[in-house]
């Protein structure tokens, strides 16, 4: 690759489609990793699983997960298990989740979520076959 991980990640396997499931634990990749995988998550259309637990993922990386999660009908379990998410990233998320219907799976504990935990409960209510993790 080029060294620019998001240039790598943006040009590899999980924009052309080849992967069903992507472990990145403890890659500390940050918004600028989660941007890009973000823009993969638009055009993907096998990930199935995908974990970014423990990358340093803050509000600006969960703001553009959640807007791929708008549009991608594939992925059904979302790890962002100790991020840094906060309320920005949490409403950004829970947003998504209000016309994302796959999405089966969602780990958001510990990511310094305060008031945007109860909102993201009410949503859990009316999608059943979501399992929600705070």
């Amino acid at each position: 690759g080029t060294g620019d991980w998001s240039s790598d990640v943006c040009s590899s396997d999980l924009v052309n489609g080849a992967l069903t499931s992507l472990n990145l634990y403890y890659n500390q990749i940050g918004d600028e990793g989660a941007k890009a995988i973000g823009e993969a998550l638009r055009v993907n259309s096998l990930l199935t699983s995908l974990n970014l637990f423990y990358n340093q993922i803050g509000g600006e990386g969960a703001k553009a997960i959640g807007e791929a999660l708008h549009v991608n009908g594939v992925l059904t379990s979302l790890n962002l298990y100790n991020n840094y998410l906060r309320d920005e990233g949490a409403k950004a998320i829970g947003d998504a989740l209000h016309v994302n219907s796959v999405l089966t799976s969602l780990n958001l504990k510990f990511n310094y979520i305060g008031d945007g935990k109860a909102a993201l409960r009410e949503i859990a209510k009316y999608r059943p076959s979501l399992t929600l993790e705070l």
